[in-house]
């Protein structure tokens, strides 16, 4: 069996989606044909967390075999391999992980708190950002600590960063660990994969020649399309059934492409309204993050 030698393990809402995608461009790195295996969620007693979906449950590998399965397709040029489930942050998982990955790498890549939170409350939304006059509603969420859909993190919690990456640098060398924000990847993102792929071990003279962004958020220019690009989990279900891997792939991002395309990336937040509420919920465990990770972190928190 060939198991991944590297773990993109979040944050969600964080640009994930595009991390993976753009790592499986390099010649030397092969990534998993699907996104979020979720393969290490699984408990002691083989159960998910009660927020997984009914469609992510039959998805997901159950056993080693079947996980290893996802990597039969990786060549002996392929340096790195890896997968990328950013519910692993949130998850009890870095135990599981160092049990049977004990050598992997993993990165982190994390997005301003509010930021980051307000994606998510898009998503539960149908994916568009809320208008300024929408806001209140976002600041009742994010300081309700209730459940999100079908038993999700509260809103707030998702970006604790501290509290989710502290198991991992308890398990794990810090030598495994690299830990990335999107601000990085937003400024220099030539930079920002040279970095992650001298980290990984293969090329990093490799330049991409585009960086598309997978799964933003904000206002849609038009709702119609919006509504058809931003759905269709039991579309996508069939066209993994019926599709093979490399044109699921190129779907993908024509999907994405499209639906970015669709989007205004405007902010509702005001900077002060953005400062007050990162203090508010998160400015203890930035505190904590910046030491941990060994990082001045005020660019999320001025």
């Amino acid at each position: 069996m060939r198991l991944p030698n590297f773990l993109v393990i979040g944050a969600a809402r964080s640009g994930t989606t595009t991390l993976h995608y753009s790592l499986g461009r390099h010649p030397e790195i092969f990534v998993s044909p699907i996104k979020e295996t979720n393969f290490f969620l699984f408990d002691d007693g083989g159960e998910l967390p009660s927020w997984v979906d009914e469609a992510t449950r039959r998805r997901t590998p159950r056993t080693l075999q079947d996980y290893a399965a996802l990597f039969e397709d990786a060549a002996e040029h392929h340096t790195a391999v890896g997968e990328s489930s950013p519910s692993y942050l949130h998850g009890p998982v870095a135990r599981r992980i160092k049990a049977q990955l004990p050598d992997v790498k993993l990165v982190a890549i994390l997005r301003q708190p509010v930021e980051q939170a307000l994606s998510f409350y898009a998503t539960w939304h149908g994916g568009r950002t809320p208008a300024a006059e929408q806001i209140d509603e976002f600041v009742s969420a994010l300081a309700s600590g209730a459940p999100g859909p079908e038993g999700a993190l509260p809103l707030a919690t998702h970006g604790l960063y501290h509290r989710h990456l502290a198991p991992f640098f308890e398990h794990f060398e810090r030598r495994q660990i690299k830990v990335t924000l999107l601000d990085d990847l937003e400024r220099d993102n030539a930079a920002f994969f040279r970095d992650l792929f001298r980290f990984l071990g293969v090329d990093d003279g490799f330049r991409l020649d585009t960086v598309e962004r997978y799964n933003g958020s904000g206002i849609a220019r038009s709702a119609t399309i919006h509504q058809l690009l931003s759905g269709g989990a039991r579309l996508k279900g069939l066209a993994r059934a019926v599709l093979p891997d490399a044109a699921l792939r190129r779907l993908a991002r024509l999907q994405h492409g499209v639906r970015s395309a669709n989007l205004q990336r405007t902010s509702p937040l005001s900077p002060d309204l953005r400062r007050e509420l990162t203090h508010r919920f998160y400015g203890e465990d930035i505190a904590a993050l910046e030491k941990l990770i060994g990082r001045d972190l005020s660019v999320w928190t001025s």
